[in-house]
């Protein structure tokens, strides 16, 4: 028996009243001696014994109500008692795993070409024949239980069966498992439930990458959560596919690892190196494997490829983008084995125009090299500067800083002050407004700076763009040429304030370079600076404002915030060789670009989106060359369902649903009035539209295996989660109709609280009737006077 309100049965300790009462009841009578006794005493004799048990039946009765009550109140259920056809109602969540290995399908042994269902649409099938033997009065949920779980809406059995049996014609899979959030919640959805049986159904291939790498502490804060449900709930496992144990050739299974695109800020015109990664996680070798890639619909490149077992094979391409805006790249191997879902693979490769650089050079020059730019240039634009071809991620413009007018400033992503020696306080207010609107800058201060006109600049916490301290320029410190004790000379040897501090840097653009790159900065040698300090006073919590590197002896290399949309550095040195031997180092333009990127807020678009998060795009980055007519799209999922979204007042198009491993493409929609030419619709769908793709191929390689843990692991799982176990869906059907039996015992206990009271109230008349019958004996045997 269970209680399901059991706090209520307490309330049966209130029978102790009635009993109490009676018991200080019991010698409140005096007995009086009077003449008339004597006649009395045989009445008395004779009815004594039947009041007597009256009066005890009585007191039962009023002990009993309370108890009664207080026990149909909390709900009883007896599993012993059956209802009329077998079975009580039951609220069952079933919870499937719809991962990537989940979609693997074996081979018959006799004919190869026979494919049995997926170990997904098996699970669908195994959901169904559980919904369709549920007692009546049931309620169930379905609950796919992959990244970003998701639950069907439908409640009702009978109507839950034909969105199941739909689900099993889905080829297109979740992300990873998520265990924890799936049981929770279910738990949510059973505690809103009116019936008392409960019981969770998890269905998964307990693939060894989800189930075996670190999940008992995930399955112990499962069992504590359904062990901390008020009323039980029952937590099952079933296992779909070959059979724990079971020795089944899995060797027929190729998947795409990745498919990465170099360099990551495409341009125009500009070569990119595409390398696809092929796995054989069996043991046979595999050959005449044809691998194709295909951009924007269209086959780019096809390669044949053979793989030895448990290894892996590059495919390799180049690919030179002739239009702006996102181009969707799909990797393909034409090839049927166990999973087909991990053999097809797709990344997004957005390529935007050159993002244009304004330069005010502080020192202009005739002589090439000479002016304070040059080296800039060079470092942004080195394909159009040293062999006249495109592809470029930035483009200069270079000015004096007397040709500077506001006008100049829009549409630049950037502006870069460069040893100029002042600027006017309009000037200034020009820049703060552009840099307040999303412009970077970037201030190289060099010998012409005036750093006392700088230092008088309103400071950014004042409108200003001023974040630091400043004094005159000095020359670092060095030793040369000291003498040993020998007569040999010892190399040149730097104290620390000429060189940059590049271990644990925190700026994350110069953190991310290769460790070659790090190490040819380490060699830098500065020979000048203007001496930096971060005012406190001059920046705010708007401005976000921070040391961004150092040198070796603690003093600040250069200075970044953000004001407004825009970010800000500020450089102690110059651009040139004048300061340091910088732009002779192979770091330098990699050096220059990745600051360069920064500032103009350069950053890729996430055309790959990682797990449990939304897919984010700003219209700015879908508006290229005309503006959007309407800030409505259409985003079509990997399984072909279509959602309108409706862009945020930011400009902000943000798609929370994407559970789904595959492509994301999102698309205008085109106002009834609009009838451009067809070629101008082809022309702004393509440069409008927005892909995204969902999946980590890190994660995806691992699912690929498709190796299930073993039976002894899973009942030790079950053990620890403290759930039944089945190794097959006849079993579980067995497990649970055995189990759907009980029924609540509430009704009864109340049609005896109904009878008790009335039985009190026929004594209660009994007493009565006797009492007045007493009462007129009495009467009858008073003395009658006599006449006068």
């Amino acid at each position: 028996m269970t209680l399901l309100n059991g706090l209520l049965a307490f309330g049966a300790a209130a029978f102790a009243l009635p009993l109490l009462i009676h018991l200080l009841n019991r010698n409140r009578f005096q007995i009086v001696d009077w003449g008339a006794m004597q006649f009395l005493q045989s009445s008395r004799n004779l009815s004594s014994r039947r009041l007597q048990w009256k009066q005890l039946l009585l007191l039962l009765l009023r002990c009993a109500l309370p108890v009664l009550l207080a026990l149909a109140m909390a709900r009883p259920l007896f599993y012993s008692l059956l209802s009329a056809d077998g079975r009580s109602a039951v609220s069952l969540a079933i919870v499937v795993d719809d991962s990537l290995s989940m979609f693997a399908s074996e081979t018959n042994g006799a004919d190869a070409g026979t494919r049995k269902a997926t170990r997904f649409s098996v699970a669908c099938q195994a959901a169904v024949n559980l919904l369709e033997g549920l007692p009546p009065g049931s309620n169930a949920t379905f609950l796919l239980g992959g990244s970003m779980p998701d639950a069907l809406t439908e409640q009702v059995p009978d109507l839950l069966v034909p969105k199941v049996r739909d689900l099993q014609k889905r080829t297109i899979p979740a992300g990873p498992f998520s265990l924890e959030e799936s049981i929770r919640r279910s738990l949510q959805w059973l505690s809103n439930s009116p019936n008392p049986r409960r019981q969770i159904v998890l269905i998964s291939d307990f693939q060894r990458h989800e189930w075996a790498d670190d999940i008992a502490d995930p399955m112990l804060t499962v069992a504590k959560l359904v062990a901390a449900q008020t009323i039980p709930t029952e937590l099952s496992f079933l296992w779909v596919g070959a059979g724990p144990d079971t020795v089944e050739p899995l060797s027929d299974n190729l998947s795409l690892d990745s498919l990465e695109v170099s360099p990551s800020n495409l341009v125009i015109d500009r070569e990119a190196s595409l390398s696809v990664t092929i796995a054989n996680h069996g043991n046979a070798k595999t050959e005449n494997v044809h691998v194709t890639l295909s951009i924007d619909g269209v086959e780019f490149d096809r390669q044949e490829v053979v793989i030895v077992p448990n290894s892996n094979a590059q495919f390799r391409s180049r690919w030179t983008p002739k239009r702006i805006g996102d181009h969707l790249l799909v990797a393909k191997i034409l090839r049927d084995d166990t999973l087909m879902a991990d053999n097809v693979l797709s990344t997004v490769a957005i390529v935007q125009e050159p993002f244009p650089i304004l330069l005010i050079d502080g020192d202009i020059r005739n002589e090439p090299m000479q002016s304070e730019t040059d080296f800039l240039r060079l470092a942004l634009s080195p394909f159009s500067i040293l062999s006249g071809r495109k592809g470029d991620t930035f483009s200069s413009k270079t000015i004096p800083i007397d040709q500077l007018t506001e006008s100049m400033l829009k549409g630049m992503r950037a502006v870069c002050l460069c040893n100029v020696r002042e600027v006017s306080e309009t000037q200034q207010r020009w820049l703060r407004k552009s840099v307040e609107e999303g412009c970077g800058l970037m201030v190289f201060l060099g010998d012409r700076v005036n750093t006392e006109h700088y230092q008088r600049w309103a400071s950014a916490a004042n409108n200003g763009l001023r974040i630091s301290l400043m004094s005159s320029r000095e020359k670092t410190r060095t030793d040369t040429g000291r003498p040993s004790t020998g007569n040999s000379i010892v190399e040149d040897e730097e104290i620390p304030s000429s060189r940059i501090q590049t271990q644990s840097i925190s700026f994350s653009p110069i953190r991310d370079m290769s460790s070659l790159s790090l190490s040819s900065l380490a060699g830098v040698r500065f020979d000048h600076r203007v001496p930096l300090q971060l005012d406190a006073n001059a920046v705010n919590s708007a401005s976000d404002a921070s040391i961004a590197m150092r040198y070796e002896d603690g003093q600040a290399f250069m200075l970044e915030a953000r004001i407004g949309q825009g970010r800000c550095l500020w450089v102690s040195c110059a651009c040139d060789d004048d300061d340091s031997n910088l732009p002779t180092r192979a770091v330098f333009v990699p050096f220059i670009q990745k600051l360069a990127t920064y500032v103009c807020r350069a950053d890729v678009p996430m055309g790959r989106f990682p797990e449990n998060e939304p897919w984010l795009r700003t219209l700015r980055d879908l508006q290229t060359k005309k503006p959007l007519a309407k800030a409505n799209f259409v985003v079509a999922k990997p399984d072909g369902t279509e959602v309108s979204v409706q862009l945020t007042d930011e400009g902000l198009l943000r798609f929370n649903d994407t559970r789904l491993l595959g492509t994301y493409t999102a698309a205008p929609v085109r106002l009834e009035s609009e009838n451009p030419p067809v070629g101008e619709i082809l022309d702004n769908a393509l440069e409008h539209r927005a892909v995204g793709v969902r999946g980590n191929s890190s994660v995806l390689g691992k699912e690929s295996q498709l190796e299930s843990i073993g039976q002894d692991e899973i009942k030790t799982l079950a053990t620890l989660g403290h759930a039944t176990l089945a190794l097959s869906a006849k079993e579980l059907l067995e497990q649970t109709r055995s189990n759907w039996h009980g029924r609540e015992a509430w009704t009864w206990l109340w049609l005896l609280v109904v009878f008790c009271f009335v039985a009190e109230m026929a004594l209660e008349q009994s007493f009565s009737r006797h009492s007045r019958m007493s009462v007129a004996t009495l009467a009858s045997l008073e003395p009658r006077g006599t006449a006068a």
